[in-house]
């Protein structure tokens, strides 16, 4: 009878328990719905420059349900949209042109830690040099484009950089004078030159004093 009697309350308590553990298994209904939540969250970039470059990778539709873990062990969490920096002064491990990989994890207790996908975003390459105050001096040398790589070391750099001045210097091109611009010219240095402003005192001069006899002439025929 004892016997009976522990069998029986053995089959109760499993008949409570097995509807509960049913229950807390990572179902494959609630293992979609995170799926698409997952899929909601969207990566994008912006960048600023000052001494170096920082990238600000902006995460968007980010909820509870979820939580994103990325390749340099950053753990991102949220139930707003967050921004991330991202930069070779602030993370050792990574540098511009580096592809981020984010992986989005269930946060649901049910499918706790459940790796729901893996999204990611290349940040593109700049060129160091570009930051320097030859290029601030120089914008237009072809090494000082602030996008893409360039593989070139300083000896290289300066080097390219001193024909690049030399030619520049060179290749100054001075206006053509036209017909009307020489005439101006020399109607400006004819009028500036010390000759020209005494022949002009000159005829004056003699322009009055003839002027002054005509006076006295007429004034002697009329006496």
């Amino acid at each position: 009878m004892i016997v009976k009697i522990r069998y029986l309350v053995f089959l109760l308590v499993c008949m409570f328990i097995f509807p509960l553990l049913t229950n807390a298994e990572c179902n494959y209904q609630r293992k979609a719905e995170l799926s698409k939540i997952a899929g909601n969250v969207q990566f994008s970039y912006n960048y600023s420059v000052s001494s170096g470059i920082q990238y600000d990778v902006h995460i968007t539709n980010l909820t509870d349900d979820v939580y994103i873990v990325d390749n340099y062990d950053n753990v991102l969490r949220g139930s707003n949209d967050i921004t991330f920096p991202y930069s070779n002064f602030l993370e050792l491990t990574f540098f511009p042109g580096d592809t981020v990989s984010f992986s989005i994890y269930s946060n649901d207790v049910n499918c706790k830690d459940e790796l729901l996908m893996k999204k990611s975003i290349t940040l593109p390459n700049y060129n160091y040099y570009a930051l320097s105050e030859e290029c601030e001096n120089y914008p237009n040398f072809k090494y000082c484009n602030l996008w893409g790589k360039v593989d070139v070391d300083y000896e290289k750099f300066y080097s390219e950089l001193n024909k690049y001045i030399q030619n520049s210097k060179a290749s100054i091109i001075k206006p053509k004078k036209t017909i009307l611009n020489k005439t101006v010219s020399f109607a400006l240095d004819v009028w500036n030159s010390s000759i020209f402003k005494v022949i002009i005192f000159i005829v004056t001069i003699c322009s009055l004093i003839l002027l002054f006899i005509k006076f006295l002439k007429k004034r002697r025929v009329r006496i």
